[in-house]
């Protein structure tokens, strides 16, 4: 009898339990379906009814007055591609291929000598490695002359000038634009093509060699206003460059993409993304595998911990650190990062974040501080277009025609700053 009870009372508890399970269960899929439905709802809103950017300015700078009465593009709505429906789809859109590619009207290679490390310059070795860089151009289909603008398109992490989107806005700026540019593409030692001469690559707080690319570009044509585009990793070091420079940067103005700005929070926040961490990892290992006959050449580089990184961070630790003279990647980190430099920017500057990008958490990195007294940097935050560099819009996604049935908002927003700084110069 005492076997059959506690049989019973086991039997009972099952049941129990089953059924709690059961009404558990039916509680998690009733909740998560409506976060679906209030995440379909909150998606057809903004499709619907598409908010402007938000603009953090100074509002009693000349800039963001001029702004407000003349900007046809950062003060409307922005429609992300409808059919792009999450961060993760927006970010990949970026590799989707132009119908017809850009086809560049002339490279120049640039043979950089060696040199010392420059007074005030925070992330840079103190001898920095003679090595190879390159300039692709576009020259405008209307013709051109000496006193024409030159855009300098700076891409990002593992990008080059044959990137799909470096690609659509280099042809938006020379073929679409109003105020038709010269395009200048810049493409870091090791990529686009230029040969590693030495294991020296670049990194996102380095900014010399930038530097003697726009100051030679200025020189070959002194009567030609500099802008620059900056996206991802390249916008850090272009911005940093900007500021790091003062009142002796050559260009006019410029805008960056998905600047990191706070390098080590942007880090962090990769650390809580591990499908995109591990994504960034594999294209850095694919570039780390063509050099690594070079690499393996110094002492310093702890090979096959290079080759075990399997985060942006630890990979970062073992190789780019110790390149730039860091004892580790969060050293590295908090020296490189850009947002350090805003306050000594003398150059007006458009810095775009998207709210849902993964990679880059525009909320995180950006303070309102920075802009509301600051008269020359205006920060513009998305809701839609995660780290996808162009912020896509338009319905059927660069499927026809050079560059599709949609654009670059981007390219568009870029092109509009720059004609909002003519303006205010007027």
């Amino acid at each position: 009898m005492v076997v059959r009870a506690g049989q019973g009372s086991m039997a009972l508890l099952r049941r129990r339990l089953l059924l709690a399970a059961k009404y558990y269960v039916y509680a998690a899929g009733f909740a998560s379906l409506v976060r679906l439905v209030k995440n379909l709802i909150n998606w057809f809103a903004r499709r619907l009814h598409p908010k402007p950017p938000k603009l953090m300015m100074s509002e009693t700078s000349r800039l963001a007055k001029t702004i407000r009465e003349h900007s046809s593009v950062l003060t409307k709505p922005y429609y992300v591609t409808p059919w792009l429906f999450n961060g993760v789809v927006q970010t990949l859109s970026s590799l989707i291929p132009m119908r017809k590619r850009t086809i560049y009207t002339q490279r120049e290679i640039i043979h950089l000598e060696k040199i010392s490390k420059p007074p005030r310059i925070t992330c840079c070795p103190d001898v920095v490695p003679p090595g190879v860089v390159s300039v692709d151009w576009l020259m405008p289909d209307c013709g051109f002359d000496d006193a024409t603008p030159i855009v300098i398109i700076v891409p990002g992490l593992t990008g080059h000038s044959h990137s799909t989107y470096i690609e659509r806005v280099s042809a938006h700026f020379a073929k679409k634009a109003v105020q038709k540019y010269r395009v200048a593409c810049y493409n870091p030692r090791g990529r686009g093509g230029n040969h590693l001469t030495t294991p020296f690559l670049y990194s996102v707080g380095y900014t010399c060699d930038l530097r003697r690319v726009v100051r030679r570009i200025s020189q070959q044509f002194p009567r030609a206003p500099l802008y620059a585009i900056g996206y991802s990793l390249g916008s850090n070091y272009l911005t940093k460059m900007i500021g790091e420079d003062g009142d002796a940067c050559p260009i006019r103005a410029a805008v960056s993409v998905a600047c990191p700005l706070d390098c080590l929070t942007t880090s962090n926040h990769l650390a809580s993304k591990p499908m995109m961490d591990s994504g960034l990892v594999k294209f850095v290992q694919k570039m780390r595998s063509e050099y690594e006959h070079l690499l393996a050449s110094d002492p310093k580089y702890d090979i096959e911990a290079i080759k075990e990184a399997k985060t942006m961070d630890a990979f970062d630790n073992a190789l780019i650190a110790p390149m730039f003279d860091f004892a580790n990647s969060s050293e590295y980190y908090r020296w490189s990062s850009a947002g350090l430099f805003l306050a000594n920017i003398k150059i007006p500057v458009l810095i775009m974040h998207a709210a849902n990008d993964d990679i880059v958490p525009g909320r995180a990195v950006a303070r309102s501080t920075d802009y509301a007294t600051h008269d020359l940097v205006v920060h513009c935050m998305l809701e839609d277009g995660a780290h996808s560099m162009d912020f896509p819009t338009g319905f059927l996604m660069w499927m026809g025609g050079e560059s599709g049935a949609t654009h670059s908002w981007s390219a568009l927003a870029a092109e509009d700053f720059f004609a909002v700084v003519r303006r205010r110069a007027k």
